[in-house]
């Protein structure tokens, strides 16, 4: 729970640089609570949409909006397209960060504006700390540092003064302190390994791919058109027709409440920086931190936060026409039918529908036959899968569980004194070089014929452990 390094992957290496879930985490804690990872995790997932829903709601209704309005707003964040694709490659410490996004307004929003400022602005900066804790790759992060840095900015421009630029510059100084004073102990060594690795700059082409193309923008952004089928496997990052009508309809209606305006802007930007249009993303990679960072459309985060907000106002407005005042209730019941239609049912799904494809994951780690045994062999040794070479598709999602020790990993990590001088040597005479790092059994899908090795046992196939996934029956054997 504690360590900042996995001892079960890279040898045990202590890579205090990585940073890692840790106890201060929503995993971490359900981990600590239940001691069942699979538990902590699926769980996990469950409280971070809610928790995105319940930061929504409170925004919104922070901002003087009816609790009706900020329902329509929390189901838009928590159910469009572009977060729920989170779930398709398991992208939680995403999901982490999102989740409190909306509370960096909310409580930086109350610093530039009640008189007793301080203590909403040391909010905002453990809202900052807890999005490091909940989501240590920053994804989010850092676009919310950017969104919180564009709303000070818009704050002061509209109607400033001297006294205001003392007063946000306070805001803003409480903030990053609170912010960096929570946590250096994580930021210091992530910042030393973007400077050993290749990531300490990304190229342009790295962090130019996925683009926005505006061919797509109503397809990514909108409603996807889908044609026969109304709903499609897959991922894409819109709001919905209805989101976006009401979005459309509250920017016009009330465009002169500064909030809208700014929501508006937000909105705009995101997009602009997902197309690279202006060069704007091209200015931004040239920041420190930045630079480090992949794909242009990671800030369309930005674009959804602002969508369900500008939802809610459209709502408001659309409910205040004299028509639609008579029948307010059954037309709201009929919207929210709609809505929850639109972004929800005819959504994209992101996993197969026959549960006849799906596999129990504690099952496939009681049939991985082959692991079972070797957890099962007195003393303390390390193992190896012959097919991994390098961070890629690692098996350390199973030998884990079974307590067993890995000298590769799974991992986003390249770490060049491990990887490259170590490893990259020891590919040259396995049998010894793996055995100074106590290697005591190596897995294989194949029977090997290396001198310094000897065939143990075959063991029987596991049929429950993804059959349709090539790239990780290297996990299960059979070869020991």
């Amino acid at each position: 729970l504690w360590p900042l390094w996995d001892p079960f992957s890279f040898g045990g290496d202590p890579f205090l640089m990585k940073n890692a879930y840790g106890f201060d985490s929503v995993p971490g804690f359900l981990l600590f609570l239940f001691n069942d990872s699979i538990l902590a995790l699926k769980l996990s997932y469950v409280l971070l949409f809610f928790l995105a829903g319940i930061s929504m709601y409170a925004l919104v209704v922070s901002l003087g909006l009816e609790r009706r309005y900020a329902l329509i707003a929390a189901l838009v964040f928590m159910l469009n397209a572009h977060v729920i694709k989170l779930l398709k490659w398991g992208w939680i410490t995403s999901l982490g960060g999102y989740a409190l996004l909306p509370l960096v307004i909310l409580f930086g929003r109350k610093a530039i504006k009640e008189e007793h400022w301080a203590t909403p602005s040391i909010i905002t900066g453990i809202v900052f700390a807890l999005m490091l804790r909940f989501g240590p790759d920053m994804k989010i992060g850092l676009w919310a540092g950017l969104m919180f840095g564009i709303f000070l900015l818009f704050n002061l421009i509209i109607g400033f003064s001297k006294k205001k630029l003392a007063r946000y510059s306070l805001v803003a100084l409480v903030v990053l302190t609170v912010f960096f004073g929570l946590s250096l102990q994580r930021i210091i060594p992530q910042l030393d390994i973007l400077n050993l690795g290749a990531r300490s700059q990304t190229t342009w082409e790295q962090a130019s791919s996925r683009h926005l193309p505006a061919s797509q923008f109503w397809n990514r952004l909108v409603e996807p058109i889908r044609i026969p089928r109304i709903q499609g496997q897959g991922s894409g990052d819109h709001i919905g027709i209805i989101a976006f009508l009401l979005a459309i309809f509250g920017l016009w209606k009330v465009r002169k409440n500064k909030m809208v305006l700014f929501f508006g802007l937000l909105a705009l930007l995101s997009v602009f920086l997902a197309n690279n249009t202006f060069g704007l993303y091209f200015a931004l990679w040239h920041l420190p931190l930045f630079k480090s960072m992949r794909y242009l459309d990671r800030s369309l985060f930005l674009f959804v936060m602002a969508g369900s907000v500008l939802a809610a106002y459209g709502a408001r407005e659309f409910f205040s026409l004299e028509k639609v005042k008579k029948k307010g209730g059954l037309i709201f019941s009929g919207l929210l039918a709609l809505l929850l239609l639109n972004v929800w049912v005819f959504n994209f799904y992101h996993y197969s529908p026959s549960l006849q494809d799906w596999s129990d994951g504690k099952k496939v780690i009681e049939e991985n036959n082959v692991l079972q045994f070797v957890s099962k062999q007195p003393g303390n040794f390390r193992i190896q899968t012959w097919e991994t070479n390098g961070i890629d598709w690692g098996t350390n999602l199973w030998n884990a569980f079974l307590q067993l020790e890995h000298i590769y990993s799974y991992s986003s990590v390249w770490h060049p004194l491990y990887m490259n001088v170590y490893l990259g040597a020891s590919a040259n005479n396995p049998p010894k070089l793996w055995g100074l790092l106590n290697v005591k059994y190596v897995t294989s899908t194949q029977p090997l014929t290396i001198p310094g090795f000897r065939l143990i046992k075959e063991f029987p196939p596991c049929t429950v452990c993804f059959p349709d996934k090539p790239q990780i029956q290297k996990a299960w054997g059979p070869f020991l």
